[in-house]
């Protein structure tokens, strides 16, 4: 069987094991806010290690999410965040509390959480979704498990 093939397979499995439904709120995060300030930041599997000091190079596209914490390997996790046939992809930078211990909770950017539910999010402040963890590669600047290659695949690395 041939690589891509294997890694089409891959990504379906990830996607059916780790799918589920979600509690959603927003969070203030900002594009020049420090990774220093979030748990995802510094250690073996800290955000940090990408060479990342702030979140520009993903923003808006971040989250919290419980069950992450300092150093956790759910850190630079990408999750497919779907709802009422709409969907984002977001890179998991910070742990975040439980709102109800039948569901996982995301703390997306306000940004990001506006993108997928519009204003009637906003005035709700809290929604119901569905996930997945999907490959790193859809979330924008997500390195997680990409040494030597471009944060961004589909930007040149051919300089003219």
């Amino acid at each position: 069987m041939n690589k891509t093939i294997q890694f089409v397979l891959f990504s379906l499995l990830l996607e059916f094991v780790f799918s589920d439904t979600a509690i959603v709120t927003y969070h203030l995060y900002k594009k020049t806010d420090s990774l220093t300030t979030v748990s995802c930041s510094d250690g073996a599997n800290g955000i940090m290690s990408w060479g990342y000091r702030d979140l520009s190079m993903m923003f808006p596209y971040v989250t919290a999410w419980q069950p992450s914490s300092w150093n956790s390997p759910q850190c630079g996790s990408c999750a497919k965040i779907m709802w009422k046939g709409k969907y984002t992809y977001v890179t998991v930078i910070d742990q975040c509390g439980v709102i109800n211990s039948a569901y996982s909770h995301f703390d997306m950017s306000k940004e990001a959480f506006y993108g997928l539910f519009g204003d009637i999010g906003i005035a709700k402040g809290t929604m119901t979704a569905n996930f997945s963890i999907v490959a790193s590669k859809y979330c924008p600047g997500n390195r997680k498990g990409v040494i030597g290659e471009s944060p961004f695949p589909w930007q040149s690395q051919t300089q003219e």
